[in-house]
């Protein structure tokens, strides 16, 4: 059952009802397991799952492993929800180390879970400036953590990098930051422009600067096409729709592709693709799928009923009516992603959600976050 959790994680068509029934059979199952005293024959899953606080800490997160990460924050996520390990001992073990990642593994936890822990836990972060932490602070909900932030992009001893992901940071907590201003900063940096932090910058901007943005790099020499179908795909636009299709038949671009298109139109778009393409071994399906056909009917389904369409989209409604929460409950796994980002926009006190986490399937309220 654990191995079927990180399959329907990798579906991109993966309900919030399919998780939320999924989680509930398997930590009974688990209940019943952990009940047993003699599981030295468990998978090794199990075993981490069992692991006392001090061995996630010394023993899981920080040595190399072929595990994912999502996949271990899961775990961790599980070890909590079954008593197996107390939430007020673990997070802030995790927090107070002197590592890095596993700090970081703590932050990551923390948002997946349904409490707030005290201020002085984030002061670390603060401190060392890493752009990921800052990013996870940012993305906390809490208005706690503004000022430390805003004293980074103040600060002369900080870098650039530093100073941006601060902005980053305080945008995600409703301050005033140029989204697109700040996009141009980070093309200065592209390694830092992945897809997570293109798609908080793309989607706090209005219809006009996206507009205004695709167009210079679309006339801008050298800038990758990967960058800019990524901006394209995550602006909502729909405008852009028969320009993305002709990248499906191109397997660098056809993910990305893909992810906006499902992520924009709807469950009807899903009706015209073939469900082997949403799978996790999509790679192998479109080596038989015919992308002219399939091209062919999105753009005939989308011309057909152009003149019903919003300029932007989120899951076949307009984004600027459509209702966050319902998509969040409704939604498929990448809509139900977008709505997140959007939520937090709108109110800066909803915590960032992984709507693929445990206590977002399970529908537990988040102090930080909000009812999910």
């Amino acid at each position: 059952m654990l191995e079927q959790r990180l399959f329907l994680q990798r579906m991109w068509l993966t309900t919030h009802q399919q998780l939320k029934q999924h989680d509930s059979r398997l930590i009974d199952s688990l209940s019943l397991l952990t009940s047993y005293s003699e599981l030295g024959d468990g998978s090794e899953a199990l075993k981490l799952l069992l692991s006392d606080s001090d061995s996630w800490v010394q023993n899981v997160i920080e040595p190399e492993n072929t595990w994912e990460t999502n996949y271990l924050l899961f775990l961790a996520e599980l070890s909590l929800a079954l008593g197996i390990n107390k939430r007020d001992h673990l997070i802030p073990l995790m927090l107070k180390t002197d590592s890095e990642k596993t700090r970081r593994f703590g932050l990551e936890l923390l948002l997946r879970d349904s409490k707030r822990l005290p201020h002085e836990y984030f002061e670390a972060c603060l401190t060392e400036l890493n752009p990921i932490d800052l990013l996870l602070l940012g993305k906390c909900g809490d208005a706690r953590q503004v000022s430390g932030l805003r004293s980074i992009v103040t600060d002369i001893q900080a870098d650039q990098i530093q100073r941006n992901f601060a902005q980053l940071g305080l945008l995600l907590l409703g301050e005033r930051v140029d989204s697109a201003a700040l996009f141009y900063e980070l093309l200065k940096h592209p390694q830092y422009l992945t897809d997570e932090v293109v798609n908080l910058l793309v989607s706090a901007m209005s219809k006009d600067r996206c507009d205004a943005l695709i167009k210079d790099l679309a006339s801008t020499s050298n800038i990758e096409k990967s960058l800019l179908i990524s901006v394209m795909s995550k602006s909502a636009c729909v405008q852009y729709i028969p320009f993305l299709c002709e990248f499906l038949s191109q397997e660098p671009y056809r993910e990305t592709v893909l992810k906006g298109l499902v992520t924009q139109l709807g469950d009807e778009l899903v009706q015209l693709i073939p469900y082997e393409a949403f799978h996790p071994t999509r790679d192998v399906a479109w080596d038989v799928i015919d992308t002219n056909i399939v091209e062919k009917d999105i753009l005939d389904w989308f011309h057909a009923s152009a003149a019903n369409r919003a300029s932007r989209q989120l899951a076949g409604q307009d984004l600027s009516s459509v209702k966050f929460e319902e998509v969040l409950l409704y939604g498929n796994s990448l809509q139900r992603n977008q709505a997140a980002v959007h939520l937090t926009f709108n109110n800066p006190s909803h915590a960032l959600i992984c709507s693929t986490a445990l206590s977002a399937s399970c529908g537990k309220r988040n102090d930080v976050g909000g009812s999910i």
